[in-house]
């Protein structure tokens, strides 16, 4: 098989390669992340390269692709895993495995889902040579990247100060998605597969073969780079800063359920597209640059291990500098300028008028604050004061139905989460809401705010 003839022909020692007979090659390549690592490039470069793949000998079994290209690759799998299906996945991992097998291919999974999930993965993977490969990105660049995934699709609302500030707080280091650092995940996964097995390579397009992960994938499976074809635009490229600014006011007053909250999202895509390297009129504050400060100490010692352990030295931060004037002084705390991403959003007159709709009923339950009359500003919004503010507790219904028993015990707990939502209290609220959902398992309100503060509560 000629696919193999650099990386399935080698074997990892202390970071090089030394070459293996084709009989030794490998069963299995698990592309497990790490999370925000490029992975929904990867995932689209492979399935656009689906045939491409078979003619190498290579199986990778198609999943399903949202319209910006984004998809979590081969999570069902995980998915079975992490809610204790463990039949449901051995199946599903046959299902594939046996295909590969029959074609004479080598199975390649792609998912960071399973970044977590060595230790429940390491029965499928029994006696089949493994081949586990990871990205490791800077763990400050993750977080921010995560803070701007929360604002994105998961209706986050919290700015990047408070969020920096619940990461500070934490006591397990460098935290990620379950409250794991990241060198204990790759300790275990070499646990699973053995240090040979594992490849962990440095995130960042001045770490990539020609500069592109794409290309650094296939290089490091030992395929060249004849037939495939590289994606011509990135994949979930962050929203400018202005659109991610809008979007994180816009979360205030959307309801969670709607479908268009997609459309929304697709049109900011397309902005940050269109605006992507011109000036926003946002600079780092100096408040801003001294959260990076603090994490980046926060995180020194759990980054500097890796890089020694499994990064052969590679340094992956890039520092964020702040900008400065011609004569050398420091731009602070320069608002960023939102008319001109909100002028694009509302061409479309669906989205104008959900918004109008959506700003207006919160006003009338009484909500206040900086992003709602932001958007009324925006949106036009006649006679905003006269909108009188309340404070947000139970109203005197829910106090009312609450005393009558009539109020569901579902009902309760998704008012309580949403309130210490509002409060900041994401963990509990989470709490909260999780028990309101295994009460109420086909709720779709309860489900969807379930959804949204498991994001928020996983990288706290």
């Amino acid at each position: 098989m000629e696919y193999i003839k650099s990386f399935l022909k080698h074997k990892l020692t202390k970071g090089r390669h030394e070459p293996l007979e084709l009989k030794d090659r490998y069963d299995i390549v698990l592309h497990v992340g790490a999370p925000k690592s490029g992975t929904s490039a990867l995932q689209h470069f492979f399935l656009k390269n689906h045939s491409v793949l078979q003619n190498k000998e290579v199986y990778y079994p198609k999943h399903d692709i949202d319209p910006n290209g984004i998809s979590g690759g081969h999570s069902k799998l995980a998915i079975d895993l992490m809610q204790e299906r463990p039949e449901e996945a051995k199946i599903l991992f046959n299902t594939w495995y046996e295909s590969a097998k029959r074609k004479n291919r080598l199975l390649l999974l792609s998912s960071e889902a399973f970044f977590n999930l060595a230790q429940k993965m390491k029965p499928f993977l029994k006696d089949k040579r493994v081949l586990v490969i990871a990205y490791h990105r800077d763990i400050v660049e993750y977080y921010i990247s995560v803070h701007n995934q929360l604002i994105k699709r998961h209706y986050g609302t919290v700015t990047f100060s408070q969020y920096a500030q619940s990461v500070l707080r934490s006591q397990n280091s460098a935290a990620n998605l379950v409250n794991k650092s990241f060198l204990a995940t790759y300790q275990e996964w070499e646990e699973v597969v053995g240090r040979e097995n594992l490849t962990v390579r440095p995130y960042g397009r001045d770490h990539f073969s020609g500069g592109r992960i794409e290309k650094d994938f296939i290089e490091h499976l030992g395929m060249g780079l004849d037939g495939f074809v590289l994606n011509n635009k990135k994949i979930n490229p962050s929203y400018t800063d202005d659109a991610l600014e809008l979007k994180r006011m816009i979360n205030h007053v959307i309801e969670r359920e709607s479908p268009l909250n997609d459309t929304i999202d697709v049109s900011l895509q397309k902005y940050s597209e269109i605006y992507s390297g011109m000036p926003s009129g946002k600079h780092k504050s100096s408040q801003y640059q001294e959260l990076y400060r603090q994490l980046r100490a926060f995180f020194e010692k759990e980054e500097k291990r890796i890089s020694e352990t499994y990064l052969q030295g590679a340094d992956v931060s890039s520092a964020i500098k702040m900008e400065q004037t011609e004569d050398g002084h420091t731009i602070e705390n320069k608002a960023i300028s939102l008319q001109k991403a909100f002028d694009y959003l509302e061409k479309d007159e669906k989205i104008k008028e959900y918004l109008f709709q959506c700003t207006v009923k919160k006003l009338e339950l009484g909500y206040s604050g900086y992003a709602l009359f932001t958007l009324a500003g925006f949106l036009k919004i006649p006679h905003i004061e006269e909108y009188a503010a309340v404070d947000h507790w139970f109203r005197q219904g829910q106090l009312d139905r609450i005393s009558s028993g009539t109020y569901k015990e579902a009902d309760i707990l998704r008012d309580i989460a949403i309130l210490l939502e509002r409060r900041g209290d994401i963990r509990n609220a989470y709490r909260v809401i999780d028990r309101a959902h295994r009460l109420r398992p086909e709720g779709k309100a309860i489900a969807a705010l379930r959804e949204s503060l498991k994001a928020l509560s996983d990288t706290l």
